[in-house]
Parts: C-alpha cells; sequence; structure tokens
C-alpha cells in the first residue's frame, strides 16, 4: 500500500509538473502576443502622429503661400504706386534741371 501511495504521489508530483511548465508556456505565449499587439499599437500610433504632423505642415506651408501672395501683391502695387509718383515727378523733375542749366549757363 505505501508503494501505491508513492506511486500516486510520484504521478500527481509529475502532473502538478506537467501543469506548471504548461502553465509557464502559456504565460510566454500571452507575453509574446501582448508584447506584439503593444508593438502593432505603437506603430499605428506613430503612423498616426507623422500623418498628423504632415497634415499640420501642409496646412502651414498653404497658409505660407497664401500669405507670400498677400505680400506679393501688396509690394506689386505699392511699388506700381511709387513708379507712377515717380514719372509725374519726372516731368517737374526734367523742366528744374532744364530751367537750372539755363539760367545757370553763363557761369
Amino acid at each position: 500500500m505505501s508503494l501505491d501511495l508513492l506511486s500516486k504521489i510520484e504521478q500527481a508530483e509529475k502532473a502538478a509538473e506537467e501543469i506548471r511548465l504548461e502553465a509557464a508556456k502559456q504565460a510566454r505565449e500571452m507575453i509574446k502576443s501582448t508584447e506584439e499587439a503593444c508593438m502593432i499599437s505603437e506603430r499605428e500610433a506613430v503612423k498616426e502622429i507623422r500623418e498628423e504632423a504632415q497634415r499640420l505642415i501642409d496646412e502651414v506651408r498653404v497658409g505660407t503661400r497664401d500669405e507670400i501672395r498677400t505680400l506679393e501683391v501688396r509690394r506689386s502695387l505699392q511699388r506700381e504706386n511709387i513708379r507712377e509718383k515717380a514719372q509725374g515727378n519726372l516731368g517737374k523733375a526734367g523742366q528744374a534741371i532744364f530751367e537750372r542749366i539755363v539760367s545757370n549757363g553763363n557761369r
């Protein structure tokens, strides 16, 4: 009877060891799958962040281009106004130079 009891104890210990090994294997697999899921999630998050950053850069780029165009138009109008004023004064300047030369020509 004691041999039978020892045999049952050994079988129970063996079964317990197999259960422990299987539980450890399952735990490793769970950890591995969790790590893989985390990596996939992290990649997706990084991808979303990059896409959002690119979208923001594109928005700023478009806004900057619009601002540059507006400034170019404004500067062009300013240059045109200055040119028109200068052309309006060109006759006066020529007349003033002519008068100065004529009045100071004998000196």
